[in-house]
C-alpha cells in the first residue's frame, strides 16, 4: 500500500495505490486493501484532531480521493500505453487498474489529464 497526499493550488488529493508484483491477488482481495487504506486515513486524522488540535487535519471533504491498482511491476520494463480513463477512480471498487507500467505521471494517477 502506497499513499500520496497531496496539496496543489486547486485541488487536495489523496491517492491510494496498491502494487502487485504479479497477478496473485483477486479484485476482491485489492479493492479490500483500498478500503483499508481509507480507514489508515481515517485514523491519521483522528491522530491529528486529537493529539495536534487540527480539527482540520485530512478533512475528507478538502481531499478528492483516486485508488489505483498496478500489478506486474516485477516484470522487465517495456513501452505500454495506459488505457484513457474511463469515469472517475473515486472508490475502490473503481479503481483505475495499470499493468506493467514503464512511466507514470501524477496526472495520469488523478484523472486531471
Amino acid at each position: 500500500m502506497k499513499i500520496q497526499v497531496t496539496n496543489t493550488d486547486k485541488r487536495n488529493w489523496i491517492i491510494c495505490i496498491e502494487m502487485k508484483k504479479g497477478k496473485g491477488d483477486s479484485e476482491e482481495e485489492i479493492i479490500c486493501q483500498l478500503k483499508g487504506t481509507q480507514c489508515f486515513i481515517a485514523y491519521c486524522r483522528a491522530i491529528g484532531q486529537a493529539f495536534w488540535q487540527q480539527s482540520e487535519f485530512l478533512r475528507p471533504e478538502a481531499y478528492e480521493y483516486r485508488f489505483v491498482s498496478i500489478r506486474n511491476i516485477g516484470i522487465n520494463k517495456k513501452t505500454t500505453r495506459i488505457p484513457p480513463l474511463t469515469g472517475t477512480h473515486d472508490r475502490p471498487e473503481r479503481m483505475l487498474k495499470i499493468s506493467a507500467p514503464h512511466h507514470l505521471q501524477f496526472r495520469q494517477l488523478t484523472g486531471a489529464i
